[in-house]
């Protein structure tokens, strides 16, 4: 299982534990590593997940935040706008404490996550 963010972990330390984590559940990762040129507000990360055979196929935009960061306006806009998509788009500020709902919001569907790993309903295997 791909370990939580140290604590006091930095906004960058705990944006490379999300995308290990994404990675690890088979999710596309976008993320801007210099967002200076980039539109004020983006997301810190894009993660897709979906194949033809996909029953649901998701798009999740991500702010990441450090614990005590604040959102700005831009962010505020940016996350309300694509919230009002709908579905199969998602958006969410996630910190480190939010760790056990991220995990639960990447893990294969169907999968459970229970004392720190996640299990597969058909092996009931612990797996990333």
């Amino acid at each position: 299982m791909i370990p939580p963010p140290p604590r006091g972990a930095s906004e960058k330390q705990f944006a490379q534990a999300v995308v290990d984590l994404a990675q690890a559940f088979q999710w596309k990762v976008y993320r801007t590593y210099d967002s200076r040129r980039s539109p004020a507000g983006f997301p810190d990360l894009v993660l897709c997940r979906a194949t033809p055979l996909m029953a649901k196929p998701r798009i999740v935009f991500a702010e990441l935040k450090a614990p005590g960061g604040r959102l700005s306006a831009e962010q505020l806009a940016w996350l309300t706008a694509l919230e009002l998509c709908g579905s199969p788009v998602e958006a969410h500020e996630w910190r480190p404490a939010d760790w056990p709902r991220i995990v639960q919001a990447l893990m294969p569907y169907g999968a459970e996550y229970r004392d720190g790993e996640v299990w597969t309903p058909e092996s009931r295997k612990v797996i990333a």
